[in-house]
């Protein structure tokens, strides 16, 4: 283990390493001071490119690009009160009526140290985990293996719909269902293949993402005719003091920074409760602790650290769960987990006891690129806000041509083009009606391991292989809790205004 660590950290501090996670940091800064594109739309398109890469730099690459997204997004949330990233959110709170008080770059630079020691400081806990980790996870097999895919369904089902698990289960089925084309693992019997060649090793998981998550992407853009924001005020900027005075009130408020990082590290750790959820639960957090909670949404500097510090700090906690279980710890990890797959590397148990050393290199990769993004952003700022004044027209004009070289780079097949233009619709219809691409690219990852694992545990154990071990049994319980969770509140409110009604009835 200390030998897997030392060369973790080696890889990660190599020259060549440092420029990629530098590349990833600096298009992530851009993409996420850009509200409608972002880091999950730059892992998405960029996914088809990294085949043949040596896995290593592919991945703190990519990680990159994802992590610190949210360190650029902050700036527009703050001056033009539009997050730049949908976790950004909670920072318009604050953050707009400072612009508004004169003190838009107090409020960048508490966000951009928030952002910095958020996505740093956590990077040694899930760094700490990994030992404790690996001895629990070696005791893993096919019967477990099989409920940790499925519990990993049901939490990014619920996370992912806004409480309707439902529309969740269904994505995750049909994710399941394109899963079995091709040819099955055990009897080489083709399935859904319509004797065409190309299908018999399955869809392609580079089209899926990208109909999945691209097209639909670029067609919401299509559909926005203006610049997001024709005027940002970036003179505060040029006030390096305000930013100062910004960076110090991180210090100030140091016991809030650090506590806010700790919530959002344990919330990436814990799938299904998702990012958005720890920015709003540390800003509440904040307001509650605080002196003066009644400054809060006119300008408090405190409601601009707490949700800073959380929204960086849930990726290490969010990679630690999908490299050591497979469950996605948020919805863009899901992307993350497509990214390995083609790199030829299988999310879970296995990645993380006989490949520690990547995996550590990883984790420090967000570190790495949390500092370069923050160093970017501090002396960057005026210019990066220009870019909120792009049309998207033309992000629509370059971004479309992209994602179709994707589709064909993998090996040149018309088909492929077709599938993605098919799988965009699709992908299109899942995000207007509610329903959760994240699980469906899920259930399309892990459909092969999930159908595999299911058929070797009724092959070694029988049909009570779910109840095999204690493991096997604590998973199977979390996976009827979550999927009995709705149903039985809604019981539970139905009888309870039953009896509130007889009650008020039997008093008149």
């Amino acid at each position: 283990m200390l030998a897997a660590f030392q060369q973790g950290i080696i890889d990660v501090l190599a020259p060549e390493m440092l420029l990629w996670i530098l590349f990833g940091a600096v298009i992530a800064t851009f993409l996420g001071v850009i509200p409608v594109l972002g880091g999950e739309l730059g892992v998405t398109l960029l996914i088809p490119f990294i085949v043949g890469m040596n896995p290593a730099i592919a991945m703190c690459f990519l990680l990159a690009l994802d992590s610190v997204s949210c360190t650029g997004g902050s700036m527009t949330s703050i001056l033009l009160n539009v997050p730049g990233t949908l976790i950004n959110a909670a920072t318009c709170i604050d953050g707009y009526p400072m612009t508004q008080k004169g003190e838009g770059g107090r409020a960048i630079g508490a966000a951009l140290v928030a952002s910095a020691f958020g996505g740093i400081f956590t990077v040694p806990l899930a760094l700490l985990m990994i030992p404790v980790l690996v001895p629990f996870i070696l005791t893993f097999k096919s019967p477990e293996m099989f409920l940790l895919i499925v519990s990993g369904l049901c939490f990014l089902s619920a996370l992912t719909t806004k409480g309707n698990m439902l529309k969740g289960l269904i994505s995750a089925g049909l994710g399941l269902m394109l899963a079995t084309v091709g040819a099955q693992a055990e009897t080489g019997v083709g399935r859904f293949t319509f004797r065409y060649a190309h299908l018999y090793g399955g869809l392609p998981l580079i089209v899926i993402v990208l109909g999945m998550y691209a097209l639909p992407a670029m067609m919401d853009l299509y559909g926005q005719k203006d610049a997001i924001a024709k005027i940002a005020d970036d003179a505060s900027f040029h006030d390096r003091a305000q930013m100062r005075q910004g960076a110090l009130d991180c210090w100030r408020h140091k016991w809030l920074t650090a506590k806010s990082a700790v919530v959002g590290y344990v919330i990436g750790v814990i799938p299904g409760i998702g990012a958005f959820t720890s920015t709003f639960l540390t800003y509440g957090m904040a307001k509650k602790s605080s002196k003066t909670p009644e400054a809060f949404g006119h300008g408090c500097v405190e409601g601009v650290i707490a949700p800073e510090a959380a929204n960086n700090a849930k990726e290490s906690g969010g990679l630690l769960t999908t490299m050591a279980f497979g469950i996605p710890g948020t919805g863009t990890m899901a992307i993350i987990m497509a990214a390995l797959m083609v790199l030829g590397l299988q999310p879970g148990p296995m990645m993380l006891t006989s490949q520690t050393a990547l995996c550590i290199t990883m984790e420090a990769s967000i570190a790495i690129a949390n500092l370069f993004a923050v160093i970017m952003v501090w002396f960057g700022a005026p210019f990066l806000t220009k870019l909120t004044r792009i049309n998207p027209c033309y992000l629509f004009a370059c971004i479309i041509p992209i994602i179709f070289m994707g589709a064909w780079a993998q090996g040149g097949f018309l088909f492929d083009l077709y599938a993605v233009v098919i799988t965009g619709i699709v992908g299109y219809c899942v995000r207007v009606y509610g329903y959760s691409a994240p699980s469906l690219i899920l259930g399309f990852v892990l459909g092969g391991d999930l159908e595999f694992y299911l058929w070797k545990s009724l092959d070694r154990y029988g049909p009570w292989f779910l109840f095999y071990s204690p493991v096997s049994v604590t998973l199977f319980l979390i996976c009827a809790a979550l999927l009995l969770n709705q149903p039985l509140m809604k019981l539970w409110q139905f009888i309870l205004a039953k009896y509130v009604a007889a009650k008020q009835g039997g008093v008149s």
